[in-house]
């Protein structure tokens, strides 16, 4: 043991090259080890990866320390002073899977006096603290590894983390629940204890009528409705390039939404009406009655329509008979805008160089800044936000913090995104046209070549990408139905 002991003491004291080289070999090991911890949700991930998401939900619900996990996490750090190197690696392997709740031991360790403990600790330490700064990140690969694994204790322990003081963590929480059960009980993350309570409590007597199991949400076909204000058509396009049917318009379109029984809500430039939905056979059924420029329109799920008016800076939710219900002025070029499942908005807004979110008080409770002319936003899934950059000619992926997690630059400048259900990013561009980017950024086609400065891309349910009956020509007459 004491020659054991000497000899560490002479790598690491008399041999700096060599000790570096083993660190780096030790923190190779740690890393590869946290990479190996991103299974694929297509996938089964393995006992360690199981036990890794579920020791990261054991720590955020902060349950005591059990005396069994205490002994094996006190083994462990006692095993990196072992007299056989492959129980000390071993340990050095073991103790990162226990983040977070082995750090104190770790901390500690690194304080030993014995070189080869203390340096093994250090490595094992900056491990552990780039996962702690990366809570949001590990969250979401715990959620993706007990969903490959089925875990039926998943949904709950979600639903407990909405009670969370964090507000981080809730925000995953809620943003996990939807995606993992397709449901959404109007929870807000940045709602006051009682309202949250309430939207807790729905989702607790939901999971209990359930009776414990879930199923993954699933991923339905979808096409992609490509506006384009220059040439004032509107086209249905299919991810793998082929056009199910396009109209043309008599005024420029800048947007448009497909509702689930095969509608389509045109936002368009009109001196009376700038937002009209048409039916399967282009026959327009309802109209807002407000002129201006309508740069982005969303049918909301109660019925009523949210509009952004970027030339007149404000953003306007109206009924069916036209009466607004719900109104955010004092922007300044919002050019796109999402009703999100928490009920407040996302708005792009150009001229500020910003993306927020925005309760119906009108409260900022989010933004992303200093943003070069964003011209869309959209929450994902996973509650992150994908943003076009105008000016940067790039598109980029920021989590709630505000971190760039995902980007992809752009041979032109962008103008719209959207995310399609395999991970595939749609772009459209001002000169290239609409093509779909890998998560790795390389293109894998052009769906269009049409060129277009304001025209949106937005997903289409099945039932639109059906083809029309008046799907070439221009607009038919006819007053719409109210």
């Amino acid at each position: 043991m004491k020659s054991r002991e000497k000899a560490s003491r002479f790598v690491f004291t008399h041999t700096p090259l060599l000790a570096g080289v083993i660190l780096l070999i030790l923190a190779g090991v740690c890393l590869a080890d946290s990479d190996a911890k991103k299974p694929s949700v297509q996938t089964q991930p393995s006992k360690e990866q199981l036990a890794d998401a579920r020791a990261i939900f054991r720590w955020l619900l902060d349950p005591p320390i059990s005396t069994t996990e205490k002994q094996h996490i006190e083994k462990l750090v006692r095993d990196l002073d072992a007299d056989i190197w492959k129980v000390r690696q071993n340990a050095s392997k073991e103790l990162p899977r226990l983040w977070p709740r082995v750090t104190p031991w770790v901390r500690q360790a690194a304080k030993s006096d014995n070189l080869e403990v203390s340096n093994r600790a250090k490595v094992i330490l900056k491990t552990l603290q780039v996962r702690a700064g990366n809570v949001e990140s590990e969250l979401n690969r715990a959620i993706d590894t007990l969903v490959a694994g089925g875990d039926k204790k998943l949904v709950s322990m979600l639903i407990q983390l909405l009670d969370s003081t964090n507000i981080s963590l809730r925000y995953i929480a809620e943003y996990g629940l939807r995606r993992v059960t397709g449901k959404c009980f109007m929870y807000n993350c940045y709602a006051e204890p009682p309202e949250r309570a309430k939207a807790v409590e729905r989702w607790r007597k939901w999971w209990k009528q359930s009776r414990g199991g879930f199923v993954l949400k699933k991923q339905h076909p979808v096409g992609i409705l490509i506006c384009n204000d220059q040439r004032k058509r509107l086209a249905a396009v299919t991810p793998d390039g082929k056009v199910a049917w396009s109209r043309t318009f008599p005024q420029r379109v800048f947007c448009a939404t497909g509702l689930a029984n095969g509608n389509v809500i045109v936002g368009c430039e009109g001196k009376k009406v700038s937002a009209e939905e048409y039916d399967r056979d282009f026959k327009p059924v309802w109209n807002n009655n407000v002129g201006g420029q309508a740069y982005d329109v969303r049918r909301l799920s109660g019925g009523n329509t949210l509009i952004a008016y970027t030339t007149g800076n404000y953003v306007s939710e109206v009924s069916r008979t036209g009466k607004t219900v719900w109104q955010m002025k004092d922007l300044k070029g919002p050019i796109s805008a999402e009703r999100l499942g928490n009920g407040n908005t996302l708005i792009a807004e150009l001229h500020r160089g910003r993306v927020i979110e925005v309760s119906r008080t009108g409260k900022i409770v989010w933004e992303k800044t200093h943003l070069a002319k964003p011209h869309d936003a959209t929450r994902l899934p996973s509650g992150n936000v994908l943003i076009a950059e105008y000016d940067s000619k790039r598109v980029i992926e920021v989590n709630r913090a505000g971190k760039i997690v995902w980007q992809s630059k752009c041979p032109s400048f962008p103008t719209s995104i959207c995310r399609l259900p395999d991970g595939t990013t749609a772009i459209r561009s001002s000169i290239r046209g609409v093509f779909l980017v890998r998560q790795d950024g390389k293109t894998i086609r052009r769906l269009l070549r049409d060129r277009g400065i304001i025209g949106k891309i937005r997903l289409a349910p099945a039932a639109v990408m059906k083809p029309k009956q008046s799907a070439t020509g221009t607009q038919p007459s006819g007053k719409p139905k109210k």
